[in-house]
């Protein structure tokens, strides 16, 4: 496949983790109508305004199981998270569920919003969906610019960013940068809400173009709640790649302290 739509979801969950997975599949399939090849939800969709779940409960559930039967069965990935407990450690964890209806890629997120309450992953990860190289972050992982490098250097095409927080400008600013920097296609989606929402897409261009604003896929308001196609085409993010650009320039050699702790 040479292109993947995109649907981004700023919508409100409800405080019921069954009302919860029917509207996800509800969703997924007004989605598939609109042509998207993949759906992303905001941060914690799965629990609303409720207690985390346990982990190993949910990972074997029938809940668990009719969503990816609709990912399946509509040939549409999903992209989902929630709080949960594992081994006693509550976790900001991702779904990544694939257009065949597996768990492409389960990700705890490495830089909780909520950090300390929530623990942290370990390590970041790519899945293949629909022909793209998908990579995952949550919320405060943009952040920090580590972030989304690793994820390119895995292989990333794509980075899909679940979000449920307050929208500053440089925070949209940070992922274009993060598009940019890293030449990947990069798609945020937020919960709706006073100083929310701002649910967006940019897929990456060349440094010296004066041409960036043709590359914000999408950018919603604050309040409100809708569906948001962006497309990411993969001949584009390649031809960015294979330009002269400023990655050929890099030098890892002297980029070695930042895999140490570094001083506060």
């Amino acid at each position: 496949m040479e292109e993947l739509c995109v649907a981004l979801v700023q919508k409100h969950a409800h405080g019921h983790v069954e009302q919860n997975l029917e509207d996800c599949q509800k969703i997924a399939l007004q989605a598939k109508k609109g042509g998207a090849h993949l759906v992303l939800f905001p941060r914690l969709w799965l629990n609303g305004g409720g207690g985390p779940l346990a982990w190993e409960g949910f990972s074997s559930s029938a809940a668990q199981q009719a969503l990816c039967a609709t990912a399946g069965q509509l040939q549409i990935a999903i992209v989902v998270a929630g709080a949960f407990t594992q081994k006693g450690e509550l976790l900001d964890k991702t779904l990544l569920i694939d257009e065949q209806g597996r768990i492409a890629l389960e990700y705890d997120s490495v830089h909780p919003l909520d950090a300390p309450a929530f623990g942290h992953g370990e390590r970041f990860g790519v899945a293949r969906v629909h022909g793209f190289d998908i990579g995952l972050m949550s919320d405060h992982d943009a952040d920090f610019p580590e972030s989304a490098r690793m994820l390119r250097l895995l292989g990333a095409q794509v980075v899909l960013v679940d979000s449920n927080r307050q929208i500053r400008p440089f925070y949209l600013q940070q992922l274009a940068v993060r598009a940019c920097e890293n030449q990947v296609g990069i798609a945020m989606a937020n919960a709706p809400g006073e100083e929310k929402g701002r649910s967006c897409a940019f897929t990456p261009w060349e440094m010296q173009s004066a041409e960036e604003a043709k590359h914000v896929l999408a950018l919603a308001g604050q309040e409100e709640e809708g569906l948001y196609y962006c497309t990411f085409l993969q001949k584009q993010i390649m031809q960015v790649r294979q330009s002269a650009g400023l990655w050929p320039q890099r030098v890892p050699a002297a980029y070695q302290p930042l895999f140490c702790s570094g001083k506060q």
